[in-house]
């Protein structure tokens, strides 16, 4: 975990949980949840908020279920 207080010019409080995307996707597939896409990007050094280590991004719907099970 990393501990921010500030960002940019403001003052925060944030508490910052780095995760890898596949132990994410793991979590979200043994929840039940259904991943649809995954993308992981290098990290922005630029900008109001440098970051420096990269950043994932996972999207996770809902299973469907089979129609006979549904009613």
């Amino acid at each position: 975990m990393e501990h921010r207080t500030d960002a940019g010019r403001h003052a925060v409080s944030l508490d910052i949980h780095h995760r890898q995307p596949d132990h994410v996707v793991d979590l979200l597939v043994a929840a039940g949840l259904e991943v649809r896409a995954r993308m992981l990007r290098a990290p922005d050094h630029d900008g109001p908020f440098p970051e420096e280590s990269p950043q994932g991004f996972v999207l996770a719907r809902k299973s469907r279920s089979a129609p006979s099970e549904t009613r």
